[in-house]
């Protein structure tokens, strides 16, 4: 989502895009307890490692993300957390993420409807990510 708002004149999506990005869009009236910052961390754990550790978390800059999710309440985590390693990781229901990330889309498909230069750039970037084609939207081979 970030590469489809980055501004026109670039290709590369960076860093300060993707927080930007959840800045403007997912983190406002969302409820998430955690920062953009964090949710880049996060972000940048499971791409690259596999793990809640970044060169944020490790730098101390961000707290780790925790996930909760089904019947395990965000606050009982927390706590077990706080007992663990006090103000190292926040937990986050992942339940509330992706409804957040639904809104952020939903906001931002709204703004680029409204605004002309972010529906271009949008449009133009649309044309070249994945999308799923089954076999019968393939054209016969001759």
């Amino acid at each position: 989502m970030a590469w489809l708002n980055c501004p026109a004149d670039r290709d590369e999506v960076t860093r300060r895009d993707f927080l930007d990005w959840v800045e403007r869009y997912l983190l406002p009236n969302s409820g998430l307890p955690c920062t953009a910052l964090e949710l880049y961390s996060a972000r940048c754990g499971v791409v690259h490692t596999q793990s809640p550790e970044a060169r944020a978390t490790r730098g101390g800059t961000a707290r780790k993300i925790f996930y909760s999710w089904g019947s395990c309440r965000p606050d009982t985590l927390q706590a077990y957390i706080n007992i663990a390693d006090p103000g190292a990781a926040v937990a986050v229901e992942i339940e509330l993420v992706v409804k957040a990330f639904e809104l952020a889309v939903d906001r931002f498909v709204e703004e680029s409807e409204r605004v002309p230069d972010l529906a271009e750039r949008v449009e133009r970037r649309l044309q070249k990510i994945f999308c799923d084609i089954g076999p019968e939207g393939l054209p016969e081979l001759t």
